[in-house]
């Protein structure tokens, strides 16, 4: 059913052409480059997941600094442009805390972009008690290098 769609494997997308050059579509955990965000989901969905987006609910983690302009506009590229059949956006600070059977607590966050420290109170986080800083993972370690 797979191939009959006409989507390549991606050792069969890769044949014959160059190695497109890698790109980093997201700044501090934020969508800055929707073309390359748009084209990294597809890759993801027929190359590496091998599903079909209109067939697959989505469960997307979104981070404590995503403003709600970049939520909506994800909400639309993923309902239109690849046609899912439903959305459900969670914010990755309840969601650690979920991984432990938690509703309540402190959820540190480090990643490669922004670190957080978001305080959760029944599944609800108080946005003005979010603390962040600019300097995480990925600028430490060209700092050091």
């Amino acid at each position: 059913v797979w191939e009959t769609q006409g989507h390549p494997t991606t050792a069969e997308s890769t044949v014959g052409f160059a190695i497109a050059p890698r790109t980093h579509p997201l700044k501090h955990s934020i969508i800055k480059d929707w073309e390359d965000m748009e084209n990294l989901w597809s890759h993801l969905f027929f190359c590496g997941l091998k599903v079909l987006p209109e067939e697959q609910p989505v469960l997307m983690a979104n981070s404590p600094s995503c403003p709600l302009t970049n939520r909506e506009k994800l909400a639309e590229v993923l309902l239109e442009s690849f046609g899912v059949p439903a959305l459900h956006m969670a914010n990755t600070r309840f969601l650690s805390l979920c991984t432990y059977s938690r509703v309540t607590g402190l959820a540190m966050e480090v990643g490669a972009g922004v670190p957080h420290a978001t305080s959760v109170c029944l599944g609800r986080t108080w946005r003005e008690a979010a603390y962040h800083l600019r300097a995480a993972g990925g600028f430490l370690s060209s700092y050091l290098h």
